[in-house]
């Protein structure tokens, strides 16, 4: 599993980044969080394909998070996708689109399924994993998201099942798969003998434009990777309330509270040319946080490498 970052800066582009957008490309499916305008440039530079969009999350109406979304549509049906958009987003989301859709000559080849999203709930499941949506903190109805794996069964114990003269073939199918099995010598062997204890799916959140928050750090604990609202320096801290963002070192600190592995922050303010200050002032207390540039990717491994 990888993420994306395909822009880094909040509200308005500069020469040196885009708006911000986030992707997780998981087993060839692309989860678009965000696109802000000049997302799907941003995807050609990493090689995702719009065709492979599996759907679309908006955490709120704000310009810069979803005036990519039309061209990607448009691209989208100009390559002849096929395949159902799902689109995801607060209330408001179906207006958009729909006004978009009745605004411009456009017939897309696919369904636009769009779901509107009223607080925290689990938005959509699939067998191996679920992403679910939470409240977050910002001038308008905004939400945060979060995608998380079910947890993978326990590691096959293939020297204990040779000591115990398991044939190798659908008897090891069955015990990888959860169940007991009856050998050709009669002996019973259950599943839990040869196959270790269930291991943890990785999880992400994704709070792009929040103030920190109980429900963020709840959701975020021990999180692999936290996603975060990093437009300013501590200096900056009241403009970060009367704006509803956060500053790197509130971000800092949220992760430091969850106990999440690894933190990435962005939707960084136009101001700073460069990152030195923001990544300074967390050197102490978050010293390895990740300060992403446009078209960063990011890989996430399970936790011990299994």
């Amino acid at each position: 599993m990888q993420v994306h970052f395909l822009g880094t800066s909040g509200s308005i582009p500069t020469r040196n980044r885009n708006l911000v957008s986030v992707a997780i490309k998981r087993k060839g499916k692309i989860f678009l969080f965000d696109p802000g305008e000049g997302t799907q440039q941003q995807m050609i530079r990493n090689k995702l394909s719009v065709v492979k969009t599996h759907s679309i999350y908006v955490s709120h109406l704000h310009g810069d998070h979803i005036m990519g979304i039309p061209g990607i549509i448009m691209s989208a049906a100009m390559l002849n996708r096929e395949k159902e958009l799902l689109i995801f987003g607060p209330p408001g989301t179906l207006k958009f689109i729909q006004s978009f859709l009745n605004s411009v000559i456009v017939n897309p080849s696919f369904k636009i399924l769009v779901k509107e999203v009223a607080g925290e709930e689990v938005i959509f499941k699939h067998e191996e994993f679920q992403i679910s949506s939470g409240l977050a903190e910002h001038t308008c109805f905004c939400l945060y998201y979060i995608f998380e794996e079910k947890p993978r069964p326990g590691k096959f114990n293939k020297a204990k099942a040779e000591q115990l003269k398991i044939p190798i073939g659908p008897l090891w199918k069955k015990l990888q798969l959860g169940e007991d099995i009856v050998i050709n010598d009669g002996r019973k062997i259950k599943s839990n003998q040869i196959i270790g204890p269930p291991r943890l799916g990785r999880k992400i959140i994704i709070a792009l434009d929040t103030r920190p928050t109980d429900d963020i750090r709840n959701s975020a604990q021990d999180a692999d990777l936290l996603i975060f609202d990093g437009t300013f320096d501590s200096s900056l801290k009241e403009k970060a309330v009367e704006t509803k963002h956060s500053t790197v070192r509130e971000a800092a600190q949220l992760a430091n509270e969850a106990n999440v592995k690894r933190l990435a922050l962005t939707h960084y303010s136009s101001r700073y040319k460069d990152l030195s200050i923001l990544k300074k002032d967390i050197e102490n207390i978050r010293p390895n946080a990740i300060f992403p540039d446009d078209l960063t990717k990011i890989k996430i491994p399970y936790s011990n490498g299994d």
